[in-house]
């Protein structure tokens, strides 16, 4: 269900503006420069203490997937209707599941006395998570396009990162770090995308102008917090403040 409604959506809107889904173009970085030029001092302000990286990563996957997680489908069902297959009733029953199966394992480890190192370790986790799907898609130059100029081959190739994850951390990142390969392909298994690019850069330029993010670039992305539609690229909160300050002075 995860995989027919929000991934595969993922991977037919990523960095399409007006995708026929009407689905968020960039899932983690949703306001743009025009509507924050629009908000007023408080607005601003709320917004600034929000999206800071160090309340974003750090609350935001535990909202996510602690919370959020536990009851979303119900909502997407509710908006989406039939375009979701499933029934109610069995999304209802899917969700009780796995929340039963979640209470389940916390109580045995529980048991165990083991419950804050289980916590921390799952907390720690969806921290890494959420970071590495952060710059996946959010960087600079973009590939943000309308539909009609949109593509699946691009929004691999142009619009996904290759995150520069030390050899010695790859075993625990299963190949999700060549995201390029996996949003132009994504039936290529995660232990065969290391291998696959490999050999097409060996065999091909098809991966010269992909974009690569070594762990500082991917540290510095952090900052990024709203889409600039007339310059075409993302900005943190203090480029924004930037250019509001000279469109006063001119």
């Amino acid at each position: 269900m995860n995989w027919a409604l929000d991934h595969l959506t993922h991977h037919l809107t990523n960095g399409d503006t007006t995708n026929k889904y009407n689905y968020a173009f960039n899932e983690t970085t949703r306001i743009t420069y025009k509507q924050y030029s629009k908000f007023n001092w408080l607005s601003r302000k709320i917004t600034k203490f929000l999206l800071h990286p160090v309340l974003q990563f750090s609350l935001t996957p535990i909202l996510y997937f602690c919370f959020i997680q536990r009851f979303i489908y119900i909502i997407k069902k509710l908006k989406y209707k039939s375009k979701i297959q499933e029934t109610m009733s069995m999304i209802c029953f899917n969700h009780f599941i796995h929340n039963l199966g979640t209470f389940a394992v916390c109580y045995i480890v529980n048991q165990y006395g083991y419950l804050h190192l289980f916590i921390l370790y799952v907390y720690v986790g969806q921290i890494i998570g959420y970071l590495l799907f952060f710059n996946q898609h959010t960087f600079n130059p973009p590939y943000i396009v309308k539909n009609e100029e949109w593509n699946q081959r691009n929004s691999g190739l142009i619009g996904s990162s290759f995150i520069q994850i030390p050899w010695y951390l790859k075993y625990f990142f299963s190949g999700i770090e060549y995201h390029h390969i996996h949003h132009m392909n994504s039936k290529i298994p995660g232990y065969n995308l290391q291998r696959y690019h490999e050999e097409v850069e060996k065999n091909s330029d098809m991966f010269d102008n992909i974009v690569k993010l070594s762990m500082t670039d991917c540290y510095n992305n952090l900052w990024l917090s709203m889409y600039d539609e007339d310059n075409k690229k993302f900005l943190t909160i203090e480029e924004a403040d930037s250019e509001l300050q000279k469109c006063k002075t001119e």
